[in-house]
């Protein structure tokens, strides 16, 4: 196969028009699945704007959520921040706002 300068040339509208649209569909999704992140207002405030279904956060040592430092009065405020999620799961921790995207959902 032989490739003149007038087939690449004319080649050219049709790959530029494939790649724009490539880059649009890249540059539109937006995943709304989940988020991991670390306990702050600013992080719980991010997930409930952008949309995300459901926020997991990060329980480790020397953390402002560690198990062995947190007090009831933290609990409670970290509860009425995530109160819309409706849900935690007993399992994992994860908070969501529907039952069914938890593996074993309690009310909150």
């Amino acid at each position: 196969m032989t490739h003149t300068r007038r087939t690449i040339l004319g080649a050219l509208p049709a790959v530029a028009a494939a790649s724009q649209t490539a880059r649009a569909a890249a540059s539109s999704w937006k995943p709304k699945i989940g988020v991991l992140a670390r306990y702050t207002e600013n992080n719980i405030e991010f997930t409930r704007e952008a949309g995300f279904k459901s926020l997991e956060l990060v329980c480790s040592a020397k953390s402002r959520m560690d198990a062995t430092t947190v007090t009831d009065q933290d609990l409670e405020k970290i509860k009425k921040l995530v109160k819309d999620a409706g849900y935690v799961c007993k399992n994992c921790g994860r908070s969501a706002k529907d039952e069914e995207n938890l593996c074993n959902p309690t009310k909150l």
